[in-house]
């Protein structure tokens, strides 16, 4: 009693502070706080059924990764939510009304207990037997297939986990009804209009740099990659990534095709892509230090060590890489592997070719690779790259 006498106190005294604790948009970011403790709940699911697989996490890791979680969390909870996220702060004196509301709440429910909810908990199933997050290449398994059967099957199999999203969506919803409403309290209609204008404008700003990521200009979109930022492990980078987030940055992607044209004795006799070098022609491996220069749009003909006659009485465009290249271990022969920048490192470092789209924009870069830095650290080496650009744009 005392206590709400103080508080009625304080807002008849500053009457300014209960419109700023009191509104729309303080309402909405309740409402949207729901949904992190939801996935939050939904990642340790993910992580103690699949604990063998992620392996142990000490604490330096899971700043690193709560902090990553919470980049992407952002990413799924606002493409899932853009339009609860626009009707709550939208500047209409009829979202005060009891049914614009309820249908909010519906769209809020509905959405959330579909994409949130039941697609990131079967992920911690699916996860367990394919290693790799449920992407939009699964729905393209799903459209081709009757798959009625398996999923009645799974949910018999797993029928603790049905109860497990039967929970969340009631703590959602019930922690939702708990939220009570407060409209924004301005009555003179010039007031009303341009303010709320001017908060729609800065919630769809806030939102588009979140699903971007960042408030940074130069930042591209996220990528399921992006999730190595956080981690040094392939696997726990998927403990990052939660699976609306998977699902639409995936979409527009094709699925792989595996045509089958020859078979597998025939293509043996053709060509084999296993080559077991002579012991006479492996290079012996003394542990120096291994050095690679990746330069952008720099072709054969800059360099007069690769093309002498060009330039029989100049230095050439390198002089000092031709230098080095008259000490070094040099090949010879050199073909283009990629389009783009971010083709370089894949193709250089794990000899993975370019294709439709950039590897490292694909769901598969999350995957283990046997690239360079991985089998010189089994040598015994540490890696250190250096690079002009701004952090992580490679």
């Amino acid at each position: 009693m005392n206590n709400t006498l103080l508080k009625k106190g304080i807002f008849n005294k500053y009457p300014i502070l209960k419109h700023i604790l009191f509104n729309d948009v303080t309402t909405l970011v309740l409402r949207l706080l729901i949904l992190y403790i939801v996935i939050f709940i939904t990642q340790i699911i993910f992580y103690i059924y699949n604990h063998e697989v992620l392996g142990d996490i000490t604490l330096t890791q899971f700043g690193r990764l709560l902090k990553g979680s919470i980049v992407f969390d952002n990413i799924s909870i606002i493409y899932i939510n853009c339009l609860f996220i626009v009707l709550s702060v939208f500047p209409i004196r009829f979202r005060a009304h009891k049914i614009y509301q309820k249908t909010l709440f519906w769209i809020y429910a509905i959405s959330n207990s579909i994409a949130i909810v039941a697609l990131n908990l079967a992920d911690v199933i699916y996860f367990h037997f394919t290693l790799k997050r449920f992407t939009s290449e699964e729905l393209h398994f799903l459209e081709n297939t009757n798959n009625a059967p398996i999923i009645k099957e799974a949910i018999v199999d797993d029928w603790w986990l049905v109860l497990v999203a039967a929970a969340l969506i009631f703590l959602m919803v019930f922690t939702y009804k708990k939220i009570k409403y407060h409209p924004t309290q301005i009555k003179k209609a010039y007031l009303y209009y341009p303010i709320n204008t001017l908060i729609l404008c800065v919630v769809i700003f806030i939102s588009i740099a979140g699903i971007r990521g960042g408030f940074r200009m130069k930042l591209r979109p996220y990528a399921l990659s992006n999730a190595a930022f956080y981690t040094e492990s392939p696997q726990q980078a998927n403990l990052i990534l939660s699976n609306p987030f998977c699902v639409l940055r995936t979409l527009q992607i094709e699925a792989l095709e595996n045509p089958h044209y020859f078979e597998e004795n025939e293509l043996n006799k053709l060509f084999s892509p296993y080559h077991y070098p002579k012991a006479s022609s492996v290079y012996r491996f003394d542990k120096p230090n291994v050095m690679f220069f990746i330069m952008e749009s720099f072709s054969k003909e800059h360099s007069k060590f690769y093309c002498p006659e060009l330039y029989r009485e100049e230095e050439g465009f390198t002089p000092f890489l031709d230098s080095l290249m008259c000490e070094s271990y040099v090949f010879t022969q050199a073909y283009s592997n990629g389009m783009k920048s971010m083709d370089a490192l894949p193709s250089i470092l794990s000899s993975i070719p370019s294709y439709k789209r950039s590897f490292i924009l694909l769901p598969q870069s999350l995957g283990p690779t046997e690239g360079l830095p991985k089998i010189l650290n089994n040598q015994g080496y540490a890696t250190y790259f250096f690079c002009g650009a701004e952090r992580n744009s490679m």
